[in-house]
């Protein structure tokens, strides 16, 4: 039995019509897609813009931070020394009869 061009016709709308949700689906994950990537690029100029520049400025701070306190850094040894000499300024002078 060989198939007319009206069968061929009908096999093809019923194709037609099974396909018909799968491509409302692709449609729909198209449009998500793409706003999936107008977002993603909308990250990547933030980044780019704003966040990246802002994190170079803090570690630039951070960097003269560090420099400013590089001649603090002996004081805590210093302090250990002063308090040893005021502790043997007070032994001498409670020793020689000072109080």
């Amino acid at each position: 039995m060989a198939l007319t061009k009206e069968d061929l016709q009908a096999i093809g709308e019923l194709i037609d019509n099974k396909l018909e949700p799968i491509r409302d689906e692709l449609g729909s994950v198209k449009g998500q897609l793409g706003e999936v990537h107008t977002r993603l690029v909308s990250v990547e100029l933030t980044q780019e813009n704003k966040i990246l520049p802002s994190i170079q400025l803090l570690a630039e701070g951070h960097g003269a931070l560090v420099e400013a306190i590089k001649p603090l850094q002996p004081l805590p040894e210093k302090m250990d020394e002063l308090q040893e000499t005021v502790a043997v300024l007070k032994y001498v002078f409670k020793e020689h009869g000072h109080d």
